[in-house]
This record gives C-alpha cells, structure tokens and sequence, in this order.
C-alpha cells in the first residue's frame, strides 16, 4: 500500500463534530473534483479513489440527508476498480441547492477547525505523497491556479510552507520541507501517518549523520595515508641522493619514524619524538624535508 494510501484511508474515519467542520469537508473535496458531472438536479462521480466515493457518501448523507448511490466495477485492461457516486434528481432542487452553496464557502470564511476540515477533503480528492523513504514531498494537484494561490496563503498561516507549479494545464501544490510535511499531516489529522514519518525522517537522519562520520573518517584517513607515502617518497630520495644520515638530526628522527610505518598520522609521530615535539612541530620538519628534496632535484 502507497504511502497516500495510508494517509487517506486513516482519515477516511475522521468525522467533523459539528455541521460547518462536516460541510467544509465536502467544499475541500468537491471544490477540486474533475469529474463531478451535473445533469439537471442529478450529479455523478466517477474514480478510482475508493476513499473519496465512500467519504463523500457518509458525509452527504450524516450532514444534508442526501444518500447517493454506490456501484462498483472492474476495468478489464487496469484491473482497478472504478468507483461511482450519484445523487439522482429524487432529491431535486435540494439536492443542487445544497452543493451550489457549499460549492461558494470562500476559504477566507472558514475557522481554523474548519479549515481543517476543508484541506483534509482537498487531499482526500486531490492529494498524494511519495514514500519518505525516497524523498519527502506532498502534494494536491489542482485546475486553478487562484485556488492555488489561496490555499498556499491559507498554509501557511499554520506554518506549512508550499509552492505552486504548473504541471500541463494543472497547478500544483507542492510540500518539500520535512517539518512542514508534518504539520500538513498534523492539520488534518492523520496522527498515525505522522508518526511513522517522524520515525523514518529520524532513521533518516540518524543514517545520513553516520554516513558523513564515515565519509569524514574514511577521508581523513586516505588523507593521512597519502601524505604518509609521500613524505616517505621525499624521504627515499634523499637518502638516495645524499645519504639520511647527512641531514639535521632532528629531521633524521622524524624521517626514521616515517619510514619504520607510513600509516601514522603527524600526532603519533609527534608522540614517538625523543623531544616530544608537537604535532605542528612535526609537520614544519617534514616541509623542511620536502623543501632540501626539491633543492635537489626531486619533484611530486
């Protein structure tokens, strides 16, 4: 099951206490439904979406005492099942009456509580999520882009954070930022949903610091081993050229140390120093080992 999935089917059970939490639901749906068609008094629903058909059907029915017809069929090529929804003309004027003006409910009317009511039936019929473990980001797909600009507004003014981009003749709502994911999915109630993403994005973060721990130590450590070979190459070569032996008894010491192992780093030379010469002390004798190499004749 989808991650979208998860989502939607926990907040299928979430019911408003109160009428206007109840009707703003049913605006947040059918305010971005491509496929609502009207024929008269009647409406009908085609999709996919199980959640949507079987949410709407409880909500029209518990708020406005209107009960649409169910039917269920298979796609023989996707093998998915269509869902649809129908309101017949039985109900009459009633019936569009009632949509009409909950078709009309502006945003900026709503409370806080109903707002949230609003934005879970938007995802409901026109949200999805990718799975946090690739990449975090939510979305709403919507065919108006002042819907659009309204929604974001309304966002984040409860510190959700969204951007708006066209996508054909679409607009879509977009959430990347993981924090304001979670407050998105806090909104509208999907408290199950968040904390399984709290816990991937702490996995996430957990693994993320360890692999730069790793990706540090492994490069310090290729670091601290080439310069071990080259100094021990500096070494050679003036050992070759002169003779070891005819240089400042201070660089010999170093010079002996680095060549007994290449894998030390500058702070356990500087410890196996007679003098005890700091680790700063240490890396200023090996540029003057490298500094009499190239004197004579020696080059990287």
């Amino acid at each position: 099951m989808s991650f979208s999935m998860k989502i939607k089917e926990e907040i299928e059970g979430i019911y408003a206490k109160t009428l206007k939490e109840r009707v703003a639901e049913i605006a947040g749906m059918t305010a971005v439904l491509k496929d609502l068609r009207e024929e008269g008094y009647s409406f009908f629903l085609n999709s996919e979406n199980r959640v949507l058909i079987l949410k709407l059907f409880t909500l029209l029915d518990k708020t406005i005492r209107i009960k649409p017809y169910i039917s269920v069929r298979l796609n023989p090529k996707s093998k998915h099942f269509t869902y649809s929804l129908g309101i017949l003309s039985d109900y009459g004027e009633k019936g569009k009456v009632t949509l009409d003006f909950i078709g009309r409910r502006e945003i900026s009317s709503f409370s806080i509580d109903e707002f949230k009511s609003f934005i879970r039936g938007v995802f409901i019929a026109a949200g999805t999520m990718n799975n946090p473990n690739s990449s975090y980001r939510l979305e709403m797909i919507l065919s108006d882009k002042k819907f659009a600009e309204v929604l974001v507004t309304a966002l984040k003014a409860l510190d959700v954070t969204g951007k708006i981009i066209q996508r054909k003749s679409d607009y879509v709502v977009y959430i990347k930022e993981a924090e304001s994911i979670s407050n998105f999915l806090t909104i509208i109630g999907a408290f199950n949903s968040v904390l399984e993403f709290e816990n991937i994005r702490v996995l996430k973060e957990i693994s993320n610091s360890v692999n730069r721990k790793v990706n540090c130590d492994t490069a310090n450590i290729k670091k601290t081993v080439d310069a071990g070979l080259k100094q021990k190459e500096i070494i050679d070569f003036i050992d070759d050229a002169v003779g070891i032996n005819s240089i400042d008894k201070k660089l010999q010491e170093v010079a002996v140390i680095r060549s007994a192992d290449t894998d030390l780093s500058l702070a356990e030379i500087a410890d196996l120093t007679v003098s005890n010469v700091s680790k700063s002390g240490v890396n200023h004798r090996f540029r003057k080992l490298e500094k009499i190499a190239k004197s004579l004749g020696w080059s990287e």
